[in-house]
Parts: C-alpha cells; structure tokens; sequence
C-alpha cells in the first residue's frame, strides 16, 4: 500500500440516501512508466477496499456504515488507465482474503468501483453486491451465538406442531437424521481445525458449519422437549427445561472455537442420551429402571465410538478438549440419573393426552359423556377451575394417557386435598388401574371421589412408582352451580 495519498479526497452522499461516495483522484504530472502508475493506482484501490472492510471508514465518516459505497477513482490529465481499474475492480474480490472480509464484514451492504478520466463518459466496473446467500452468511457470522439460540426456540415451534407419535417410524427416522447431521458436522469441523494454521478454514466455512451444527442440535433438543412437555405438565418437566436454559446461557458465552468444539460434544452427547431415553421403552415395550439404564449404556457406547473417530480426524485437538468433554459427559449423565432416581423426570414415553375434573363421567359405546361446569376466561392463563357441588354430589377425573403400542403399564390418580390449618396438602385416596398403549389418543379412564370437601384440591396422575404424569387443580365449593352445566363428548 502506499502512503503518497490519503484513502480518499472525499466522501460525499451518494444518489440516493443508502448510498455514498468515496472519491480518489490522480492527476499528473507523473514520474515514471506506465508500470509504475499502474501500480500506484492498483494500490490506492487496494487501500480503499482495506479501510471499507476493516472498518476504518466507518470509524472516521460513521455515516457510511452499512451503505452502499461506490470508489469512485478520478484519473486527469493520466495515460489510459482502464486496465488496472478492471485488474481490481474485477479481481479483488476473487481473492480469497478479501472474500472472506467481505462476506464478514458489517460495513458495507455494497461496494462499486467508478473511473472517470479526462474527456470520457463514466466508467462502472465490478458491481459487487452482497447477494442473498452472502448477506445470509455475514448476517449469520456476526449474530451466530444469538441466532443458536434463535434457531432452537423455531425448532420448537416446528417439532411441535410436526412431530406425531413417539412410536412412529418417521418421528425416529427424523431423529436420526438430526443426529447424523450434527454428528457429520461436529466431525468435519473437528478435521478442518485440526490442519496446520495455513491450512484452517475460512471464516465463510466455519460460519456454515457452525449454523448446521447448531440447527441440527436445536431441532433435536427442541424435539425431545416437545415430547417432554407432552409427557408431563410444566411442574414435572422443569429439570429438562432447566438443561435446556442452560444450554442457551453457555451457547451466548462460549464463543472460542475450541470451548464451542467441546460444547457442541457435550450437546451431542445430552441429544444421544434423550434420544436412546426415547427410544428404549419404545422397543423393549417397558417403562421402568431397566429400560433408563440400558438407555444410558446405549447412549455412552454410541458416543464412545463416535470419540474414536474423533481421534481418528484431529488427535491432537481432541487431547486438549478431552478432559472437558469427559467431564461434561460425566456432568450429563450423573444429574440425569440424580434426576431419574429421585423421581423428578417423568417417565417417557407415557405422556397425559387429556385430562379434566367433571360432575359426571359415564362411557357410551366407544366415547366418553362428561358433565362440566362452564369454565371462565381465567382458566386459560392456568388459573384452577371451580366447581360449585350440592351435598352428596361427587367429583369425576377423567385422564386419557398415551402409551406406545404393545406396552402394558399401571398408572394412579392421587387425590389430595390442601390443609389450610396445617398449610399443605393431605393424601385422601389413590386410585389404580392398568393401561394398554396403541391408541392415538391415549388409554381412557376416571376415578370418583365420594363426599368432597370445600377447598383446594389436586389430583396427581402417575405410573405405578410415583413417576409424575400430569397434575389436575381445581377448587370445590359446596353450593349449587350458579350456571347450567354443559354436556361434552370426549372421544
């Protein structure tokens, strides 16, 4: 680069308000040949482009950041000087240095070069906008922590409404899709970083990679929670909703590329151990401590094998993270397991299709006709419902719980009343019954409860080992419903 000259003359507004201009001017006299000229202006535009995408324009004119910026070079009174303008204009950008800048960079939406000489119309050469793909990419690189995090909560709402049954074939196809996506991804990264300095990926690469392997962990981590939170109510689903938090928190905090090398692999394993939870009791037709210790077994005999290629692809960078990784992994399985054995995690994959607290509950052929008080808008935002009982009357819970087919389990309906002298909540009666799982919309039953109190109540549905479902709130008082009530089908 030369330091003969400033970087430009001037910068001026553009044609229209997102656009400005940067002009360079030459003028003669000039010593030397036309080699020397040539590459003086090679070198200013060379120069130019430097201080755009470094960001030193920015710094000093702050008004040309993010715009459409034109390099407008002004040759007088100089020989032809339209070949080493094209050699630039046409060519700077095919360098790979200045390609990657380029697709990083945050200060220009686009850059154009325009010579003007002595005597001669206007010359534009090598407009180079950020084209769709690109700017996706330079928008991703600078935003890439925020946007894992962006993508994970999209790939929620996507699983939700696209996933179907947890013993459907193309839910698990799905699944392992995601996880060879992210796994191939993990693992080409790996190899790339591990080659000598000269050879590392470009800025472009490492970003794409990134955004997969975020995007495939999202869409996994986002499909377990789906089926989480259909196997149980929020208030037994909080510890897997808790990693997830986490997951978030460390994904905006770990930016190097070695800590978010070990991340991703301590991720991966969390998605291998939630997917083999799954998948186990879906094959051996079983829920149970069985089931959840082989579903670990299988998950650390996978991701052992998935490490031998690792340190097959990049030894050397796999011993540095080795430790950490091993220590995540550990992290991982120990707290599930804490919560596994406390009884915490509910117990995938039954999940609680339908539940209600009703007046009356009776089957008719193959539905069910229930009795219900109207409710009021403020059950929707989770407020427990009412139901105004005469003396005598009873309280109907009907659950409808969802099992895989071909397995067999007992589930109970825990009723508990609140205790307002001894402020908590007393075990009244617990009904249990076994259910049968291949139905769409779960196996249907309810139980009665005879001569209610006023007050608080709930109702916890759980497997046979108080595994936690579903929970069903209400309030009970003892006066006739102000309101007709209103009979519904339940299918």
């Amino acid at each position: 680069m030369s330091d003969a000259a400033p970087i430009a003359q001037s910068v001026t507004e553009g044609r229209t308000p997102d656009e400005v201009r940067i002009r360079l001017l030459e003028r003669a006299p000039w010593k030397g040949g036309a080699d020397a000229y040539q590459g003086r202006i090679q070198a200013r535009l060379y120069e130019c482009v430097d201080a755009i995408l470094d960001g030193r324009l920015a710094q000093e004119h702050p008004e040309t950041a993010g715009k459409k910026i034109v390099v407008e070079l002004e040759c007088r009174d100089l020989p032809d000087t339209s070949a080493p303008f094209r050699a630039v204009s046409e060519g700077i950008f095919r360098i790979p240095r200045y390609r990657d800048k380029l697709l990083a960079n945050q200060f220009a939406r686009e850059i154009t070069f325009e010579l003007r000489s002595d005597g001669s119309r206007p010359v534009r050469s090598a407009h180079f906008p950020l084209r769709p793909i690109q700017t996706v990419i330079a928008f991703a690189h600078q935003y890439e922590r925020h946007l894992s995090a962006v993508s994970m909560a999209g790939g929620y709402a996507f699983d939700s409404y696209s996933f179907g049954r947890i013993d459907h074939a193309t839910t698990h196809i799905v699944f392992v899709a995601y996880l060879a996506v992210a796994g191939i991804a993990i693992a080409v990264s790996h190899r790339l970083e591990s080659r000598p300095p000269e050879q590392q990926p470009s800025e472009r690469i490492r970003t794409i990679l990134t955004a997969v392997t975020q995007f495939a962990l999202g869409c996994l981590l986002s499909g377990f929670c789906v089926f989480y939170l259909r196997s149980a109510s929020l208030w037994a689903s909080w510890p897997y909703l808790l990693i997830l938090a986490g997951i978030f928190i460390g994904n905006e905090f770990f930016k190097r590329y070695t800590t978010r090398f070990t991340l991703s692999l301590v991720l991966y394993f969390f998605a291998l151990l939630s997917y083999a939870i799954l998948l186990v009791p879906v094959v051996i037709a079983m829920v149970g401590t069985i089931p959840f210790v082989a579903s670990s077994v299988l998950a650390l005999v996978t991701f052992g094998f998935y490490v031998d290629v690792l340190r097959w692809l990049g030894r050397d960078r796999w011993r540095q993270v080795r430790p950490y990784v091993l220590a995540g992994v550990v992290a991982v399985t120990a707290a599930v397991d804490l919560f596994y054995f406390l009884k915490i995690l509910p117990p995938l994959p039954l999940a609680l299709a339908d539940a209600g607290i009703y007046h009356s509950v009776k089957k008719v052929g193959n539905t069910y006709q229930v009795v219900a008080e109207p409710e009021p808008w403020t059950t929707y935002w989770g407020a427990p419902p009412m139901l105004h009982l005469a003396p005598g009357e009873k309280l109907y819970l009907y659950a409808s719980v969802f099992a895989p087919g071909r397995l067999a389990t007992t589930i109970v309906h825990h009723w508990e009343w609140f205790d307002p002298q001894k402020r908590r909540w007393t075990p009244l009666s617990k009904v249990a019954f076994v259910i049968r799982g291949g139905r769409d919309a779960g196996y249907r039953a309810y139980s009665i409860k005879s001569r209610p109190r006023a007050g608080d109540w709930r109702v916890n549905i759980t497997t046979g080992d108080d595994r936690p479902i579903g929970r069903i709130r209400f309030a009970v008082a003892l006066e006739p419903p102000s309101q007709p009530l209103q009979t519904k089908i339940l299918n």
